[in-house]
């Protein structure tokens, strides 16, 4: 998925050797040839060390050449400027490729996963992505040509490697960060569901009367954070996909769900402040009504209490008696019934912190019910 470096060197190497090292390469063969003539007037080592198809005629110019100093000179000369070009030419490459490094990261996922995480604000992801954008020109003002010494290289092919590569990058860039925002703004729609969902729900017990108090409360905590993160996310959606609709060529899938979900956030955010008045008017209905069925079920749960002790008197794992597989086939018997207690218990005290009851009798006695849990 991720763009791998280019090799410079690769680049480098491959203009290098298509221009200037053949030229380089036939001075210096020439070079050597005068140096084997010198060493052996015969000429029979330079016959063997080329592959020449007629070295006897070779030789007979390179006898001539010998005969004038300016030929050495000049000879020198031209292999120093080749020398030359061919720096220029590594020198030139390494800086047309430095001036757009940042689009051949090895792991841009990576590197946008610290964008993501550094929070952007919706102005300063408009800077990074219209400064992206806007090396456009420059990679279209690249030279097509290159004057060194005596040669003119091609560059175009380095130019054109720049641009595939960010057509490559870019896509995958806003795509990232598309889906972030897009997975942002669908945790977001799913708490505002999730809250409608709760006070819109009937209240038919304690339960219920607790969640949907739960959800006042976190309306009420949270509503003023929440509207803060729905514009700051409206803003850098809205960004992504403006830039996405203005570069077609991307081809950057957009959900129309998520767009969908977006524009809603806001009826979704007034419906729920509804439903907060509404949920507050049945609780103050039913509050008279729980609070009594509270008080009842409290003293039908002492009565269970009272009950499931005598019971353990009787056929408890305690007694001293019995053999070890029978305490243990006890236990297994009494267990259901003790969780049923204890989670009935914690239910009908916080029904008693709810509707400010004090705590009776029967729970206070029987607060040791949870210590005796079997696990």
């Amino acid at each position: 998925m991720f763009i791998v470096r280019p090799s410079i060197e690769v680049m480098q190497d491959i203009l290098v050797q298509e221009v200037v090292f053949p030229a380089l390469l036939v001075f210096n063969r020439v070079h050597r040839m005068i140096d084997v003539m010198r060493e052996d007037e015969g000429g029979e080592k330079f016959a063997d060390q080329t592959v020449l198809t007629r070295p006897a005629k070779i030789e007979r110019h390179l006898r001539t050449f010998m005969q004038y100093e300016e030929f050495h000179k000049y000879l020198y000369w031209v292999s120093n400027v080749l020398v030359n070009c061919k720096i220029v030419v590594y020198t030139y490459i390494s800086i047309m490729y430095l001036q757009f490094s940042w689009l051949f990261a090895e792991k841009i996922g990576a590197l946008v996963k610290m964008l993501i995480l550094s929070r952007p604000s919706a102005k300063t992801l408009y800077y990074i992505l219209r400064g992206v954008e806007r090396t456009i020109p420059l990679f279209r003002s690249l030279p097509s040509w290159m004057d060194v010494g005596p040669f003119r290289i091609d560059v175009r092919v380095i130019r054109n490697d720049i641009m595939d590569r960010f057509r490559q990058w870019y896509p995958v860039l806003l795509d990232l960060i598309y889906s972030d925002w897009a997975r942002k703004v669908t945790r977001i729609d799913n708490y505002l569901v999730m809250h409608i969902r709760m006070l819109k729900s009937p209240i038919r017990d304690i339960v219920d009367i607790k969640r949907k108090i739960k959800a006042m409360q976190d309306g009420r905590d949270n509503i003023f954070i929440l509207d803060k993160v729905i514009r700051h996310v409206s803003r850098v959606f809205l960004l992504i996909r403006d830039r996405i609709r203005e570069n077609k060529d991307l081809r950057v899938q957009m959900s129309t769900e998520v767009t969908l979900k977006l524009r809603k956030f806001r009826r979704k955010m007034d419906l729920i402040n509804k439903l907060a008045v509404t949920a507050d008017d049945q609780l103050i209905e039913v509050q008279d009504e729980f609070a009594a069925s509270v008080l009842k079920k409290s003293a039908l749960f002492a009565a269970k209490v009272h009950k499931f002790e005598k019971e353990f008197e009787l056929r408890g794992p305690l007694d001293v008696k019995v053999s070890h597989d029978v305490t243990c086939a006890r236990f297994f018997v009494l267990k259901p019934t003790l969780l049923a207690l204890y989670d009935e218990y914690v239910l009908l005290r916080d029904a008693q912190v709810l509707f400010g009851q004090p705590t009776d009798q029967s729970a206070r006695r029987h607060a040791q019910l949870p210590r005796v849990r079997i696990h």
